[in-house]
C-alpha cells in the first residue's frame, strides 16, 4: 500500500505524509534527476535543415542550462533539513507554496523521462508495457510521480 497522503496546507506550504518506503523512493528518484539527456530533443522535423539545426542547438542549449539550474536547487532543498521531518514510520515532507510549480516541473521531468526510457509509448499501450528488471523502474517512477502530481495540484 502506497503512503502519500497531504498532511496540512497553509498559505505558505503544504505538508505531505509519506510512507518510509515512499519517502526512500521519492529521494531516489529526486537524486536521479534528470532521467534523460536533453540532447534528443529537437526544434523541428519540418523546417529547413540548417535552421533546424541551430535552432535545436539553442533550444538543447537552453534545456541544458534549466536542468542543470533545477538539479542544484533540487541537491540544495533535499538537503535541507526543512524538507524532511521524519518519524520512526513516516515522514513529513514540506514543501513551500512557491516551489510547488518548480516541484511539479521536476516530477513532470522525471516523468519524461521515465516514458523515454520506454521507448515512448502510446497511453493504450503503457498499460501493456512489460513489467520486467529493465522496465521496473522507469514505471515505477512515471506512477510514483504522477501520484504525488495528482496530489499536489489536487491540494492548491
Amino acid at each position: 500500500m502506497i503512503v502519500m497522503r497531504v498532511f496540512e496546507k497553509t498559505d505558505s506550504a503544504l505538508v505531505i505524509e509519506l510512507g518510509i518506503a515512499e519517502t526512500d523512493f521519492l529521494k531516489q528518484i529526486l537524486s536521479d534527476y534528470p532521467l534523460v539527456a536533453n540532447e534528443s530533443r529537437r526544434f523541428s522535423a519540418f523546417a529547413d535543415a540548417e535552421e533546424v539545426q541551430e535552432n535545436t542547438q539553442l533550444l538543447q542549449s537552453s534545456l541544458r542550462e534549466h536542468t542543470q539550474t533545477n538539479r542544484a536547487k533540487l541537491q540544495t532543498w533535499l538537503a535541507s533539513p526543512k524538507t524532511w521531518k521524519p518519524f520512526p514510520d513516516r515522514t513529513l515532507l514540506s514543501l513551500k507554496t512557491e516551489d510547488c510549480s518548480w516541484f511539479l516541473q521536476i516530477l513532470n521531468d522525471l516523468r519524461i523521462g521515465s516514458w523515454q526510457k520506454l521507448n515512448r509509448p502510446n497511453p493504450e499501450k503503457l498499460h501493456s508495457v512489460e513489467f520486467n528488471q529493465e522496465n521496473a523502474y522507469p514505471l515505477l517512477v512515471m506512477e510514483v510521480s504522477g501520484l504525488l502530481q495528482t496530489l499536489i495540484l489536487n491540494a492548491l
